[in-house]
């Protein structure tokens, strides 16, 4: 899986797979996927490089993640 690469050295790699990540997270069911394979964390450590493409890609993906966890608990609670 994408997640494996998250953990490369090569920033070229990370600004790519949180790219793919980052249009992957635009459908909900991949969204759970990637939240349960632990993408995440590693997304959070690389929102804060200084690669303005990676910053995007990552703190869009996780966005997205937290919107869909947002909206399903809202809708247990309604």
């Amino acid at each position: 899986p994408l997640v494996k690469y998250l953990k490369s050295q090569d920033e070229n790699v990370h600004r790519s797979t949180a790219r793919a990540l980052y249009q992957l997270s635009k459908n909900p069911e991949n969204c759970i996927t990637m939240h349960e394979a632990g993408v995440v964390q590693p997304l959070m450590k690389m929102v804060g490089s200084q690669d303005e493409d990676l910053q995007e890609a990552s703190a869009g993906c996780i966005g997205n993640i937290r919107r869909l966890a947002l909206a399903n608990e809202k809708a247990r609670y309604s």
